[in-house]
Protein backbone atom coordinates (compact mmCIF):
# COMPACT_ATOMS: atom_id res chain seq x y z
CA UNK A 1 0.00 0.00 0.00
CA UNK A 2 1.49 3.36 -1.20
CA UNK A 3 1.01 6.41 1.12
CA UNK A 4 -0.08 10.23 0.25
CA UNK A 5 1.11 12.45 2.95
CA UNK A 6 -1.58 15.37 2.55
CA UNK A 7 -0.29 19.10 4.44
CA UNK A 8 -3.03 21.39 4.91
CA UNK A 9 -2.22 25.00 5.30
CA UNK A 10 -5.12 25.87 7.31
CA UNK A 11 -6.40 25.66 10.76
CA UNK A 12 -9.67 25.36 9.98
CA UNK A 13 -10.89 21.71 9.92
CA UNK A 14 -14.11 23.28 8.46
CA UNK A 15 -12.69 25.20 5.97
CA UNK A 16 -12.29 25.05 2.17
CA UNK A 17 -8.92 23.50 1.73
CA UNK A 18 -9.72 21.17 4.43
CA UNK A 19 -12.52 20.10 2.23
CA UNK A 20 -10.29 20.02 -0.68
CA UNK A 21 -8.23 17.77 0.77
CA UNK A 22 -11.18 15.52 1.97
CA UNK A 23 -12.10 15.64 -2.13
CA UNK A 24 -8.31 14.36 -3.15
CA UNK A 25 -8.54 11.74 -0.49
CA UNK A 26 -11.74 10.78 -1.90
CA UNK A 27 -10.23 10.27 -5.42
CA UNK A 28 -7.29 8.26 -4.56
CA UNK A 29 -6.33 4.91 -6.86
CA UNK A 30 -6.63 1.99 -5.22
CA UNK A 31 -3.51 0.61 -3.51
CA UNK A 32 -3.22 4.23 -2.23
CA UNK A 33 -4.01 5.42 1.09
CA UNK A 34 -3.91 9.06 2.46
CA UNK A 35 -2.31 9.91 5.82
CA UNK A 36 -2.79 14.02 6.81
CA UNK A 37 -0.41 15.28 9.08
CA UNK A 38 -2.71 17.21 11.11
CA UNK A 39 0.01 18.97 13.98
CA UNK A 40 1.74 21.39 11.40
CA UNK A 41 1.07 24.21 13.73
CA UNK A 42 2.84 22.62 16.32
CA UNK A 43 6.13 22.91 14.75
CA UNK A 44 8.30 24.98 15.81
CA UNK A 45 9.74 27.61 13.75
CA UNK A 46 12.87 26.63 11.48
CA UNK A 47 15.93 26.76 13.22
CA UNK A 48 18.84 24.48 12.27
CA UNK A 49 19.68 23.69 16.06
CA UNK A 50 16.72 21.60 15.23
CA UNK A 51 18.30 19.39 12.36
CA UNK A 52 19.22 16.60 14.78
CA UNK A 53 16.66 14.33 15.78
CA UNK A 54 15.22 14.78 18.88
CA UNK A 55 15.39 18.12 19.18
CA UNK A 56 11.24 18.29 19.05
CA UNK A 57 8.78 15.53 19.25
CA UNK A 58 6.28 17.10 16.64
CA UNK A 59 9.48 17.21 14.02
CA UNK A 60 10.20 14.07 14.78
CA UNK A 61 6.73 12.73 14.27
CA UNK A 62 6.58 15.19 10.89
CA UNK A 63 9.64 14.15 9.28
CA UNK A 64 8.81 10.58 9.78
CA UNK A 65 6.06 11.25 8.40
CA UNK A 66 7.21 11.98 5.53
CA UNK A 67 9.64 9.76 4.97
CA UNK A 68 7.27 6.90 5.54
CA UNK A 69 5.43 8.47 2.37
CA UNK A 70 5.72 8.03 -0.99
CA UNK A 71 4.01 11.35 -2.34
CA UNK A 72 3.22 14.96 -0.37
CA UNK A 73 0.02 16.97 -1.14
CA UNK A 74 -0.10 20.48 -0.14
CA UNK A 75 -3.43 22.26 0.02
CA UNK A 76 -3.46 25.50 0.63
CA UNK A 77 -4.96 28.52 1.18
CA UNK A 78 -3.36 32.16 -0.28
CA UNK A 79 -2.88 34.77 2.20
CA UNK A 80 -1.17 38.71 0.73
CA UNK A 81 -0.06 36.63 -2.05
CA UNK A 82 1.56 33.42 -1.15
CA UNK A 83 1.18 30.47 1.12
CA UNK A 84 0.25 30.87 4.38
CA UNK A 85 3.56 30.37 7.08
CA UNK A 86 2.16 27.20 8.64
CA UNK A 87 2.48 25.39 5.14
CA UNK A 88 5.71 27.08 4.58
CA UNK A 89 7.56 26.26 8.03
CA UNK A 90 6.68 22.76 7.06
CA UNK A 91 8.25 22.56 3.74
CA UNK A 92 11.70 24.34 5.13
CA UNK A 93 11.57 21.92 7.70
CA UNK A 94 10.99 18.34 5.85
CA UNK A 95 14.05 20.31 3.50
CA UNK A 96 16.34 19.97 6.71
CA UNK A 97 18.72 18.84 7.39
CA UNK A 98 20.45 19.73 4.11
CA UNK A 99 22.20 16.19 3.38
CA UNK A 100 19.18 14.07 4.64
CA UNK A 101 16.15 16.15 3.58
CA UNK A 102 13.19 14.08 3.79
CA UNK A 103 11.74 15.75 1.17
CA UNK A 104 14.97 15.55 -1.88
CA UNK A 105 13.29 13.68 -4.49
CA UNK A 106 9.83 12.94 -3.22
CA UNK A 107 7.16 13.86 -5.82
CA UNK A 108 4.83 16.69 -4.65
CA UNK A 109 1.64 18.46 -6.28
CA UNK A 110 0.13 21.63 -4.91
CA UNK A 111 -3.87 22.42 -4.97
CA UNK A 112 -5.81 25.02 -3.00
CA UNK A 113 -9.06 26.82 -2.43
CA UNK A 114 -9.73 30.32 -1.46
CA UNK A 115 -13.12 32.83 -1.22
CA UNK A 116 -11.86 35.39 -3.91
CA UNK A 117 -11.09 34.82 -7.62
CA UNK A 118 -7.33 34.33 -7.62
CA UNK A 119 -7.62 30.68 -7.10
CA UNK A 120 -4.32 30.79 -5.35
CA UNK A 121 -2.17 30.69 -8.30
CA UNK A 122 0.12 32.84 -6.79
CA UNK A 123 0.64 30.48 -3.41
CA UNK A 124 0.57 27.52 -6.09
CA UNK A 125 3.44 29.25 -7.64
CA UNK A 126 5.63 29.73 -4.84
CA UNK A 127 5.01 26.44 -3.30
CA UNK A 128 6.23 24.60 -6.78
CA UNK A 129 9.44 26.81 -6.67
CA UNK A 130 10.16 26.13 -3.27
CA UNK A 131 9.78 22.40 -3.33
CA UNK A 132 11.54 22.66 -6.45
CA UNK A 133 14.49 24.70 -4.29
CA UNK A 134 13.83 22.58 -1.66
CA UNK A 135 15.04 19.36 -4.01
CA UNK A 136 11.48 17.24 -4.00
CA UNK A 137 10.23 16.45 -7.32
CA UNK A 138 7.10 18.52 -7.80
CA UNK A 139 4.72 17.93 -10.69
CA UNK A 140 4.27 20.47 -12.99
CA UNK A 141 0.25 20.20 -12.80
CA UNK A 142 -1.35 22.39 -10.06
CA UNK A 143 -4.92 23.12 -9.44
CA UNK A 144 -7.01 25.90 -7.57
CA UNK A 145 -10.73 26.38 -6.73
CA UNK A 146 -11.73 30.07 -7.38
CA UNK A 147 -14.33 31.31 -5.30
CA UNK A 148 -14.42 28.11 -3.19
CA UNK A 149 -17.76 28.81 -1.69
CA UNK A 150 -19.56 28.72 -5.05
CA UNK A 151 -18.56 25.30 -5.16
CA UNK A 152 -19.04 23.04 -2.33
CA UNK A 153 -22.30 22.02 -0.56
CA UNK A 154 -22.62 19.53 2.47
CA UNK A 155 -21.61 16.72 1.05
CA UNK A 156 -18.28 18.36 -0.29
CA UNK A 157 -16.74 20.26 -3.61
CA UNK A 158 -18.75 19.80 -6.85
CA UNK A 159 -17.80 17.65 -9.65
CA UNK A 160 -16.24 20.73 -11.97
CA UNK A 161 -13.72 20.85 -8.63
CA UNK A 162 -12.99 17.34 -8.33
CA UNK A 163 -12.66 16.97 -12.20
CA UNK A 164 -9.85 19.75 -11.59
CA UNK A 165 -8.28 17.45 -8.89
CA UNK A 166 -8.25 14.39 -10.48
CA UNK A 167 -5.23 15.52 -12.99
CA UNK A 168 -3.17 16.32 -10.33
CA UNK A 169 -3.68 13.55 -7.92
CA UNK A 170 -3.08 10.84 -11.30
CA UNK A 171 0.40 12.83 -12.19
CA UNK A 172 1.61 13.02 -8.51
CA UNK A 173 0.65 9.09 -8.31
CA UNK A 174 2.38 8.41 -11.47
CA UNK A 175 5.39 10.25 -10.27
CA UNK A 176 5.62 8.48 -7.73
CA UNK A 177 5.70 5.05 -9.49
CA UNK A 178 9.08 6.95 -11.66
CA UNK A 179 12.63 6.20 -10.11
CA UNK A 180 13.88 9.01 -8.70
CA UNK A 181 17.66 10.37 -8.13
CA UNK A 182 18.79 9.82 -4.97
CA UNK A 183 19.08 12.58 -2.23
CA UNK A 184 22.68 12.49 -2.87
CA UNK A 185 22.39 13.33 -6.12
CA UNK A 186 20.28 15.88 -5.62
CA UNK A 187 21.97 17.71 -2.66
CA UNK A 188 25.53 17.11 -4.97
CA UNK A 189 23.16 18.65 -7.86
Amino acid sequence: MNTLLILVGSQRPDGFNHALARAAEALLAPGWRAETFDALALLPHLREDLDEPGQDATLDRFRDAVRRSDAILFVTPEYNGGPPSLIKNALDHASRPRRDAPIAGMPAAVIGATPTPGATAAAREALIRGLAIAHAAPVEATFGVAEAHLHLDADGYDAAVRAGVRPVLDALLAAAHRPSPTRDDLVAA
